[in-house]
């Protein structure tokens, strides 16, 4: 099994049995997204060098901790390009996170980027025009 089909408890148990590392499960789902993301269109942002450079720069604590997440793209994420899959904020960065972002930061979560979806989350098909 590879380490991007484990559900987060499962991640969470090895991590803590120091069998695999952050760092481990980061390239495990980065390969993962540059693989079969041209084909699924399911991130609008991908985070990984600020990821990468969190994890080496922090000692990540909490009930979350090295446990990569992604973020729909219509949540503000400080520094990341968020752009409710719109070409009118196609390069709008926001200067700070939302909450939900900043409590699994908190947390000790990676922020893997932002997933596609319908403009302005007002349809259901995630494509963009």
């Amino acid at each position: 099994m590879e380490l991007y089909e484990l559900s987060i408890k499962e991640l969470k148990d090895i991590l803590a049995g120091r069998e695999i590392s952050p760092a481990d499960i980061l390239d495990s789902l980065y390969k993962r997204i540059e693989t079969r993301d041209k084909d699924v269109r399911a991130y609008v942002s991908v985070n990984e060098e600020k990821a990468r450079e969190t994890l080496a720069r922090e000692e990540l604590t909490g009930n979350l901790a090295g446990i990569p997440l992604a973020i729909k793209d219509n949540i503000s994420t400080a520094g990341i390009r968020t752009t409710c899959s719109s070409r009118m904020l196609e390069d709008y960065m926001p200067p700070y996170d939302a909450t939900v972002v900043t409590k699994l930061k908190e947390s000790g979560s990676l922020i893997l980027g932002k997933t596609n979806m319908d403009e302005f989350a007002m349809g259901s098909s995630t494509e963009k025009i």
